[in-house]
Order: C-alpha cells, then structure tokens, then sequence
C-alpha cells in the first residue's frame, strides 16, 4: 500500500520499514540531518486508524505513542494518529491525533531530557578530603511540575553529570510530600531528597 523511504547522496533510496504488524507508512517530515523522520502508518491493534511513527537507523520506526509512555508520559484517552514535523535535534514533534474529549486535536511532544524553568535557584557545594556535598534548592514556576518517581532526574556539577533512572525515587513516609533515592551510579554513592517544590541533594564520591 505504500512505504515511507528516505535518500541520501552516499546510499541512495531506501525503505524504513513499517510499524509493527503494519502494511502502510508514510513519511510526512524530516531533520536537520536526515536522521530522524516522522509520519504515520498503520499497525496491528490500531484499528483501522494510522499511527504516529517516528524513525532512526538505530531504532527503525517506533511509535511515537509508546514512546512517549516509555518515558512515564500518562497517554490515558489520547490516539496519535500522524506526526507532521520534526524539530532539528529530532526530539520535538508535532501532530495530530484525538483528545480524551474524542475531538481531533494539534499536538505537541518532547523525546528529549525534561526541562523545567526556575524561578529562583540556590546551592552551596562542601568538600571534604575524599568527598564532596551539594546542598540545593530551587522554585519551580507556577506552570512547571516535576514528577520524580515516573522522570529521570540529572545532577550535573562542572563537567560531571549523573543521571537517577525513573522509578529510583521512593516516597518519604516520614514527611509528606518529600521523595528520596540513596544508591551507587556509575562508582558514585549518591543520597538525594527532594521534595515537590524545593529539592535538595547531597553527594559523596
């Protein structure tokens, strides 16, 4: 019925593929740099309805669907139903799809790390002979939510990053509204307590 395809100068044309179980794919846009492309086609247990894909050499076409609820994103009453741009990085894509309400709507989705803006941000970093503590705490604008049981969470100092995967943190029992996380990552021992509008980690090497 038609398949979704891409050319480049070195290999020419070439066929993506299909979702799972689908006859159908069509692309609709592309990167900066070719290696992102994003459409709809249609898939096993769709329906009859076409599905949002999006494509990578590394991971072939994926739904964008079950992308997003790999990453924690709650998708409860939404059908994605075609991708129609894609952002330069290849992380933001745009399309349309149909809302919980059951009308066909314009939407928007981030594949990329989670950013929040800040309204305030403070920390002060201890170093000890075989270690070091950082104590911070920030505001979150009054738009901006963080929710760091289903979302990674990244502390980076200087040129040292460290990422806490999804569903590491646990709920306080003994203070409400608090979240923490203590384990080893990457060789690093790290205690981390946050809490929904003010965060405050601390690290030991």
């Amino acid at each position: 019925m038609g398949e979704a395809f891409r050319w480049t100068q070195a290999g020419g044309m070439a066929g993506l593929g299909f979702l799972t179980g689908g006859t159908f794919s069509q692309a609709q846009g592309v990167n900066a740099d070719g290696t992102v492309v994003v459409g709809l086609g249609n898939a096993t247990g769709t329906g009859g309805n076409s599905e949002a894909f999006r494509w990578t050499q590394a991971g072939g076409m994926q739904s964008v669907q079950a992308l997003l609820a790999a990453k924690g994103v709650s998708m409860t009453g939404w059908t994605l139903l075609g991708a129609g741009s894609v952002s330069a990085d290849g992380q933001v894509i745009v399309g349309f799809g149909i809302d919980p309400n059951g009308q066909e709507e314009g939407w928007i989705a981030s594949l990329g790390p989670l950013r929040v803006p800040f309204l305030a941000f403070s920390a002060k970093l201890e170093i000890g002979t075989n270690s070091f503590e950082l104590h911070s705490s920030f505001t979150l604008s009054s738009t901006a939510r963080i929710n760091p049981i289903a979302e990674p969470v990244t502390l980076q100092v200087g040129t040292f990053s460290t990422t806490i995967p999804p569903g590491s943190f646990r709920k306080d029992e003994d203070e409400d509204g608090f979240f923490t996380y203590q384990g080893v990552i990457d060789g690093v021992r790290l205690k981390c307590r946050q809490r929904k509008i003010l965060t405050c980690p601390s690290m030991v090497s």
